[in-house]
């Protein structure tokens, strides 16, 4: 499943992905259903830093974390990030700040891209 959510009015582009195990064969039954995909309820921007501001530097950071019972964000993670180490610190303290449905223990994996917004 996929969602997409764009920030408008701000500086930066967030696209949420979610991924789960493939299966190759048909379910039954007795088989345990997917969990649900969490639900992102409060999403806190990410700060520009006034250097890449001043110096025009857009770029994107993949997170990786875990979703807890309680919708909070757990043991967020730069996966790949370009300019590498530009945006990433800024981008762990606003995904902490992130708040979810419940979940239990949900992987998620999330690319925001940081762009200047040139009105």
């Amino acid at each position: 499943m996929r969602n997409v959510l764009s920030i408008l009015g701000g500086m930066a582009v967030l696209t949420l992905v979610a991924f789960y195990p493939a299966t190759t064969h048909a379910s039954s039954a007795l088989e345990p259903e997917q969990p649900e995909e969490p639900q992102l309820l409060v999403r806190v921007e990410p700060r520009y830093p006034p250097e890449a501001v001043r110096d025009r530097i857009e770029g994107m950071v993949i997170v990786a974390f875990i979703v807890d019972r309680a919708g909070q964000v757990q043991d967020p993670t730069v996966v790949r990030s370009e300019p590498e180490g530009v945006f990433d610190l800024e981008l762990i303290r606003a995904v902490r700040r992130w708040r979810y449905t419940d979940a239990d223990d949900y992987p998620m994996t999330v690319r925001i891209d940081m762009t200047l917004d040139d009105r």
